[in-house]
């Protein structure tokens, strides 16, 4: 990842509505933070989630670019192939969240790719890899 690109990597949950597994199963909306004095670009955002090794389903935003020290608002899809099961899954999730004995939220993993440029123009992704409950605190606090 581009060194100047770095620190885009910052993002909330943007609402309409408090953060929840259920909610990022629908159309939502996740906020970036540029936290560098440049512009800065990137080609999109996957938030892909799995349980064990079956994937869930994914979390897409579009490309973008950032202003210098910004914020953006961008609006992302759920897909899932099995989408009724993935919902179920991420409801259990977040009841989970609120009975850890009935559900443990680090079943969960999700993998965050998101695509930029190195030197601004040759093409990089970047990947990242975590727990259920630590995406679900990042996606809970305002980046």
């Amino acid at each position: 990842m581009c060194i100047r690109d770095r620190h885009i990597t910052d993002y909330g949950w943007a609402g309409p509505y408090e953060f929840s597994f259920f909610g990022l199963s629908n159309p939502g909306t996740v906020e970036f933070c540029n936290r560098i004095p440049f512009w800065a670009e990137h080609t999109g955002s996957v938030f892909e989630l799995h349980i064990g090794e079956e994937v869930l389903g994914q979390f897409s935003t579009e490309r973008a670019l950032f202003e210098p020290l910004g914020r953006l608002a961008q609006e992302g899809r759920f897909s899932s192939e099995q989408y009724p099961y993935a919902q179920h899954t991420m409801s259990t999730a977040d009841i989970g969240l609120e009975m850890p004995d009935s559900f443990d939220v680090n079943e969960i993993r999700v993998i965050h790719r998101m695509g930029t440029s190195l030197l601004g123009f040759i093409p990089y992704d970047a990947e990242s890899v975590m727990s259920g409950s630590t995406f679900y605190v990042r996606m809970s606090e305002p980046c």
